[in-house]
Formats: C-alpha cells, structure tokens, sequence
C-alpha cells in the first residue's frame, strides 16, 4: 500500500504541473539586449601615455542622463587575469593623480545602469613612467664630474639630473652607463633596523673612470656608491665599463670582471673573477646569457656567467695575435641579442675579418662559434674609432672622429658614405636604436662642438641603412659629451 500511495502523489503533481503548462498565455516583454545595457557615445583611444604623479584626464559621453548609471575606471597589468578591486576613479570622466607603478597596464571602463544592474566596459592599453622614463641621457663630463643631462619628452633639456635628484654626481671622466628594467633587487635598512626586500626594479647604472654608483630607475635615487655596490669594496678605484643583460649586470674595475646576477637578493656586485694576466679591452658586451670581454694581452675573447667561476676561453684560440678595433652586441629586442660583431685585425699580418659570435651558444655550452667576413685592407672602417652595428642590415657604422660617417657593408664587402655634419663638431658617439618588437628604429650621432655636446636623431630611408635627412630631432647641452642612452614610450625599455 504504501508503493501505490507514493505512486498516486506523483501523478497527481505531475498533473498539477501539466496543468500550469497549459495554462500558460505567454504574454512575455521581449527587449532588444541595446535597450538594457548603457550606451557610451564616445570610444576610448587605443593607448594612453600618464606620468607618475601627474593628473590623467580623460572625458567620456554616454547616452542619456548621467545620474542613471554608476562608473568604474580600474587598471591591472596585461599580464594577470585578475582584475584589482581598486578602481581609479567612480566618476564619469577620469581625472586621476596617477599613482600606479611604472609599466604597461590596461585600463578599463565599466558603466552599470543603476535599475537593471546591465554593464558596458571599454578598455584600451596604458604606459605609466616616471619623468624619467621617456628621453635621451646624455653622459657628460664638465668640471671634471660625470653626470646626465636628460632630455625628456617634451624635448626640454634638463643638466645634471643626478646632481639635481642626489645632490652631487660622479668623480671623473664619463665612461658609460647600463640600465635594466627590472633586474635589480636590493635590501633596505629602515633606522628602526628593519630590513625592507625590493624586487626586479628598474636600475641605473652609472660609470666614471674613477667612481660607479647604481640609481633606482624611475627616480634616479641613489641606491649604492663605489663603497656599497660590491660584496667586497675593491682596494682600487679603476672602473672600465658597466653593461647589462638578462642575467644582470657586469662591471670592469681595475682590470677585473665582478658580475651582478638578477637573481641576487643583496644588490651587490660579486667577488671579481680571476685574472689570468688579461688585458681587458675598452669594449665589454652583453650576450642574452652571458658576458663577454676581450684580452688585449694574447688576442682572445673571454667569456662571462653567473654559473661560472673561471672565464669561459676559446680553447683554440682562433684570433690570437689579432687586435680588437670595435666589438658590440647586435641590437636585437630589449636585452636579447643573438648575436655580436667584431672587427679584428691582424698584427704582423695583412689581415682583417668582421666576426659573427653567436652569444647565446656561449652562454649555454661554453662554445665559441664564430662566422668570419674578410675585410680589404684598404677599407676605411679599419682605421675608424668610433663605430655602432647596425639592428637590420648587415653594416658596420664608423666615423674617424672628425665630422664624417660612413658604412661598412661586410656582406659586399663595399663602403658608403652617410652623413656629414658641420665642420666644427666631432663625432664621439654613434648608435641605431633599433628594437624588432618593439618598434624603435632611429640612428643616434652624439658629436662634440667646442667642448660641448650636440644630438642629433635620425630616421632611416625605409628598410635601407641609409639616414633621412635632415635630422627629425637635435638637442645640444654643456659638458663634453660620453655616451647616450635612449628610454623609448614602452616606460621600461632602454637602449
């Protein structure tokens, strides 16, 4: 009896809920989806350049009465799915005091209509930078100190920065300087005695021929000087060279390699690595892995990694008894390169090759692999001393330090003049600017006139190593000039 009882309740619910099927009219309100949801009159551009602490104001138009719908502005960076539950601004147009980190975000734009709860977002890309992260340092010396004139967005030249931010700059000729988005972490002492980890911040790493110090990136504080940027302060003040790479940072001091991997937690230049009577060139390069130096002494490249405590040498010694004239790591996307060029030449013999390496092959097997282009000797480029490699073709840039510049065709094995400049400038320093992501393709001349410095910036004829003249951009300041460094829109690339 109880099985039937259970039986007849079911049927009769069944029926219940047929019942209410049939008596169902279907007198349903069907709306158009664009009826429920706001609608924004006005589109968002595709990319937004902000500066730290300064207003970002961007107005919007949306249809009907503003009163009915609630507003969202939020940023999170492109490379997390999270969205940050702190918005920017609740009110429909955005002025907001931008008080984000430096990088790349995307910044969104919801609209929520208050009655049906219905949302509208735009999005679009967003570049915060520090003041400092979009320009030209100009590395000077004047009075005897080196520090950075920076030319900022607006094409205002701001002198001395260092001296201006930290109160005094560097002793000495200007060498050169580094810079590394966010391979740079270090511990800081509060006064109570608390130490403070920072991680992957952009740094600065500036060079005379008699002091170093490293700069945070975006506010070129000072960080560390010569006596706290190592694990062990050297006897001798002699730096010869800073540069960077994916690994991080390598110095040349008195003759020395000390490295900096990213991967350290202290921010302090290693134990120098052992000197086997090399004789460090001038030109000191960064592969993607690894390092790489050049000894005068016997004529042989010397390579550089975190993983290594000795130098990593051609066991052959394929260009013994060669001098090194120019020697650089071939742009290529932010801090990778594949490849480096150098220009050797033969002591007793007539002699000379511009020389493929490939770097990463160094870095991962501690293998030399060379390609070699045979240079003529009466070519003009061996008897250069100012020279840039070029990012998209297969050209050595030279100068003779007067007010020309030429090319070095190696693939050809042909020359081609480039560009003069006024009589009374010297060229001093050379660079192609050149990124394959990123975009940046410009040629750099940093030239000397009367004891001050002029830049100058050029694009290229199309895809040709050839300039465009005249120059799109020329600057000049006081100091006898160094090195320039680039900061290009993207907030943490240098070049």
């Amino acid at each position: 009896m109880k099985i039937k009882f259970k039986l007849y309740l079911l049927a009769f619910i069944a029926g219940i809920f047929v019942a209410g099927c049939v008596e169902d009219t279907g007198n349903y309100i069907y709306q158009d989806p664009d009826e429920l949801v706001p609608i924004i009159n006005s589109t968002l551009e595709e990319h937004y350049d902000a500066i730290l602490q300064e207003q970002l104001e961007i107005e919007i138009d949306v249809d009907g009465d503003e009163s009915n719908y609630n507003f969202a502005w939020y940023a999170y960076p492109p490379s997390t799915t999270r969205i940050l539950e702190d918005t920017l601004s609740h009110e429909m147009n955005l002025d907001y005091r931008v008080d984000l980190n430096p990088g790349l975000y995307t910044l969104v734009l919801k609209v929520t209509d208050k009655v049906n709860k219905t949302s509208t977002y735009q999005e679009t890309s967003l570049s915060v930078s520090s003041i400092y992260g979009v320009g030209y340092y100009v590395s000077k010396t004047e009075e005897g100190n080196t520090d950075l004139d920076f030319i900022d967005r607006f094409g205002v030249v701001n002198p001395n920065i260092l001296s201006y931010v930290n109160g005094e700059s560097l002793s000495g000729e200007a060498i050169n300087s580094a810079f590394f988005s966010s391979g740079y972490s270090y511990q800081e002492e509060l006064p109570d005695g608390a130490i403070i980890q920072h991680r992957n911040e952009p740094a600065f790493l500036v060079c005379s021929d008699n002091d170093f110090r490293i700069y945070q990136g975006e506010t070129l504080q000072e960080l560390a000087d010569f006596e706290t940027a190592f694990m062990e302060t050297p006897a001798v003040r002699a730096p010869g060279g800073v540069v960077a790479t994916s690994t991080g940072f390598a110095l040349i001091n008195n003759n020395h390699v000390h490295l900096l991997p990213s991967a350290s937690r202290m921010g302090k230049l290693g134990y120098p690595f052992p000197n086997r009577n090399y004789d460090y060139s001038k030109y000191f390069i960064s592969g993607t892995q690894s390092f790489i130096a050049y000894d005068d002494n016997l004529g042989q490249f010397l390579g550089y990694t975190p993983s290594r405590n000795e130098a990593i040498m051609d066991p052959d010694e394929t260009y013994r008894d060669y001098d090194l004239l120019f020697f650089a790591a071939q742009p290529y996307y932010l801090f990778v390169s594949y490849y480096s060029y150098a220009l050797l030449k033969h002591r007793t013999e007539d002699k000379a090759y511009v020389v493929k390496l490939f770097s990463v092959g160094l870095g991962n097997s501690g293998v030399y692999q060379y390609t070699e282009y045979p240079v003529p000797m009466e070519m003009g480029v061996l008897d250069a001393n100012i020279f840039a490699i070029s990012g998209a073709n297969p050209v050595m840039y030279y100068s003779k330090g007067d007010n020309h510049i030429r090319y070095y065709n190696h693939s050809n094995q042909t020359e081609q003049d480039v560009l003069t400049l006024p009589e009374d400038e010297k060229v001093v320093y050379i660079k192609n600017v050149y990124d394959l992501a990123y975009g940046p393709n410009i040629f750099l001349v940093l030239t000397e006139k009367a004891g001050n410095w002029v830049l100058r910036v050029y694009n290229f004829e199309g895809s040709t190593p050839d300039l465009s003249l005249p120059a799109i951009e020329t600057y000049s300041g006081t100091g006898k000039p160094s090195t320039v460094v680039h900061r290009n829109a993207n907030t943490y690339v240098t070049y």
